[in-house]
């Protein structure tokens, strides 16, 4: 899985933009494995980038990606990668919808629809299966129009959100992703990018940032890879599957288990007396919360420790499932990638790397997708299973019509500028202003701003606040006589008086009946 995101402020003085892509590592931190910098957004671009970081770790198919909602990130991933699962970060899809409802008349008039909503959206996350997600985005849309008497805000989200809803809700995260709700690994890069190595200053030379990026941070995660080989930084600490195990069986749930067909099984709750989890040995699947994130649970665990013990062998389940699979025809082939189809699930092999992107071969199981693929090569061999990819990317290539150039697109937008139908519009203004800046002109400066904006300006006034109180209230004493030679003001100062000052210098000697009188002045 990687992390695609990209900034903008205190990079360049140009505002190009800084993308950077993150994987995590073991021990749980953002490692930056690969950046783009930008003078131009464009699909076409960001996807020539993904190519040539396709081909320096050729062969490279990532599993899942996790953006925030810029269309041309997900358009040149789909477009580079067209078998990764895309994942919206959750924060981001919040605060879109934030943002959305607070430029709308109907949240101002009524605070609490925008409340409602968030939670809804909260609500319609932690749907585990499409047929959920699809009753509940209805009883969600009734009860929003009814409350907000009009259908805007509704149809945003049917539009916007509930057609993308897989790449959001939990129904579509049902593969191992690093239990990663969010874009958070490279919005930490970013930071420390601008008050690390930066300094909390604004960079300014291209040059200078490529010099950063090789020299600085290179070098400095390298050496974080090296404090973990010698033991300095530890791993996350995850769950210990043998020791959940191991528990379960001391409560006799091992005994407990039914096996329901081959690979399914019903494993017993462990805090819930008398309820059960299916589970599904072949697809790695169990109806726990903590397995409907993509991650090994404790009745997967037990299921196959109880499958060990009485001599089932769920590989030679799959091998059976594969070779059916096989015959039927389930699966699509265009030579470089198999798609099969199976339990309404599918999975995409690339047959260069031997991976898969099902849930199963994420948990480091051999899924039956793999053996579909050897069943595959073994019988037929590649050159005979090209299957319907080739039919129908040549179909699509019958009914497009060829792009129109640059001078008969700039033709027709002349004729139309002195027509009738001409209409200004800023939208229109805007997009001419940025072609003919393409055009004709050269990069400039687009800031002069020397050091970076904190992110945020409100804890500097909370640190201000904090100094203040710590200086009306110091009562850090260098010993218990400086305490009785203070006296007491109205306004929560203490004042030393002279006669401290007389003491220190040795021309008074205080005894205890003049401790209480100074203290009573």
């Amino acid at each position: 899985m990687i992390y695609l995101d990209a900034t903008y402020k205190g990079i360049t003085q140009y505002g190009f933009a800084f993308y950077a892509v993150i994987i995590k590592s073991s021990q749980g931190r953002g490692v930056p494995v690969a950046f783009f910098i930008l003078s131009e957004e464009s699909t076409e671009n960001l996807s020539i980038c993904l190519q040539k970081l396709q081909e320096c770790v050729n062969p490279f198919q990532p599993r899942c990606v996790m953006v925030d909602r810029d269309l041309k990130e997900i358009n040149a991933v789909q477009k580079v990668f067209p078998h990764t699962r895309i994942l919206l970060c959750w924060f981001h899809v919040l605060q879109a919808v934030h943002r959305w409802m607070q430029r709308q008349d109907e949240c101002k008039k009524q605070p609490a629809l925008k409340n409602e909503v968030i939670r809804a959206m909260i609500a319609l996350k932690q749907c585990a299966t499409e047929a959920d997600f699809e009753e509940r985005s209805n009883q969600v849309v009734d009860s929003i129009d009814e409350l907000s008497g009009t259908t805007t805000i509704s149809n945003y989200l049917k539009m916007q959100w509930f057609q993308h809803s897989k790449m959001w809700a939990n129904f579509g995260r049902r593969v191992f992703h690093q239990n990663s709700e969010t874009n958070n690994l490279a919005e930490r890069f970013f930071f420390s990018m601008k008050y690390q190595f930066l300094q909390g200053y604004a960079n300014r030379r291209v040059d200078d940032l490529l010099h950063l990026l090789s020299e600085k941070v290179v070098t400095y995660y390298s050496y974080l890879e090296e404090l973990y080989k010698a033991g300095r930084i530890t791993e996350l600490k995850k769950p210990d599957m043998g020791e959940l195990v191991s528990r379960m069986k001391y409560k006799g749930l091992h005994d407990k288990v039914v096996f329901q067909s081959a690979g399914q099984i019903l494993v017993p709750s462990e805090t819930s007396e008398g309820k059960c989890y299916f589970v599904d040995l072949i697809t790695m699947l169990c109806e726990c919360d903590w397995a409907e994130r993509g991650n090994l649970c404790k009745h997967i665990a037990l299921a196959k420790h109880v499958c060990e013990e009485r001599d089932v062998d769920i590989d030679e389940c799959r091998r059976e499932l594969a070779c059916c699979l096989s015959e039927q025809g389930s699966y699509e082939w265009d030579g470089n990638y198999l798609i099969v189809h199976h339990r309404q699930s599918f999975g995409v092999v690339n047959l260069q790397t031997k991976h898969c992107t099902c849930l199963a071969s994420s948990l480091k199981e051999i899924c039956v997708c793999l053996r579909v693929s050897d069943i595959l090569v073994l019988r037929d061999g590649p050159e005979e299973n090209i299957q319907s990819f080739e039919g129908v990317s040549n179909h699509v290539k019958e009914h497009v019509t060829p792009c129109k150039t640059v001078k008969e697109m700039i033709g027709a937008l002349y004729n139309w500028s002195e027509s009738t139908e001409f209409c200004e519009s800023p939208e229109l203004l805007s997009a001419v202003n940025r072609v003919y800046q393409l055009a004709f002109g050269q990069y400039s400066s687009n800031t002069r701003k020397r050091k970076i904006q904190k992110l945020h300006k409100y804890r500097l006034r909370v640190n201000e606040a904090k100094k203040t109180i710590q200086n009306m209230h110091s009562y850090t004493l260098k010993n218990s006589l400086n305490r009785a030679m203070r006296s007491h003001r109205p306004d929560s100062h203490f004042k030393i008086t002279a006669f401290k000052k007389r003491v220190r210098d040795g021309k008074h000697h205080i005894h205890f009946r003049d401790t209480n009188k100074a203290m009573q002045k």
